[in-house]
């Protein structure tokens, strides 16, 4: 099984979201993301864990290791298992660039990274 994370825009519910090919998020500005795990193995459908234990988490790398930080997503809409969420807090930028996500079912984490998933936008581009 090979897991993969599709970047969601404009989600409101389970029936009410547009998969984009990565996220946007402005620097110094709180965002809430959404992603949709999905098993490429099975042509993309999504993949809902039958764990009963399940977290997941995403990691926002960067060249410099200081600035990398994770989050802990969570569960939007009961009804549908496979989409989680995140909220990157105003202190935080991620780099442009990839991420990581790990699933951790009832103990056994499976990570795999997103190349070219996130794009941020400096609020500061210099100039007179």
């Amino acid at each position: 099984m090979r897991l993969y994370a599709n970047t969601l825009k404009n989600y409101t519910d389970i029936n009410n979201f547009y998969v984009s090919s990565e996220w946007h998020v402005r620097e110094a500005e709180e965002t809430t993301l959404h992603f949709r795990i999905v098993d490429l193995d099975r042509d993309g459908l999504r993949y809902i864990s039958k764990g009963t234990v399940v977290t997941a988490t995403v990691r926002f790398l960067s060249i410099d290791d200081a600035e990398e930080f994770e989050l802990t997503a969570t569960n939007p809409d009961s009804d549908d298992k496979s989409v989680w969420s995140i909220t990157i807090p105003a202190d935080k930028t991620p780099s442009s660039g990839n991420f990581v996500v790990s699933l951790t079912e009832d103990g056994t984490t499976k990570s795999f990274a997103v190349l070219q998933g996130i794009v941020t936008e400096s609020v500061d581009t210099g100039g007179c």
